[in-house]
């Protein structure tokens, strides 16, 4: 089991990823769980059933400590958007707003959501617990 929890601290996505593949061999017949990630960081839990909604709220936490442009150092430019101008009407409800003139998309697959919480982690040199 340690081997487990230090994997998914460590390397969250490509675990997933292993887990996904070895449950499809084992029970093609079965219909693949939603995964749902649940973390502690910054003395929170984020352990809501809806990944985008604990994805927002990291965000908006490190939005209160961090500028724009850790964002945009951490997260794929194609989910950031500067200026609600270059958001179309049915974009910008799959938006999430970290600053004046400033969004992330969450319209991305939970696996992208991982990897920019753990990057952002890693860049400002906090920790990230799986719940």
């Amino acid at each position: 089991m340690e081997k487990i929890t230090e994997l998914m601290e460590k390397y969250p996505t490509e675990l997933y990823d292993v887990v996904d593949k070895l449950y499809n061999e084992k029970f093609p017949n079965k219909k693949n769980p939603k995964l749902v990630f649940k973390f502690r960081a910054l003395g929170k839990n984020y352990d809501g059933d809806i990944v985008s909604n604990n994805y927002k709220s990291f965000l908006s936490d490190i939005s209160k400590i961090h500028s724009p442009e850790l964002f945009e150092t951490c997260i794929t430019s194609g989910y950031i958007y500067r200026g609600d101008k270059e958001i179309g009407k049915k974009q910008m409800k799959q938006m999430h707003k970290i600053y004046d003139n400033f969004y992330v998309s969450c319209y991305s697959s939970t696996e992208v959501k991982i990897k920019h919480i753990m990057t952002i982690a890693d860049l400002i040199g906090i920790d990230v617990k799986i719940l």
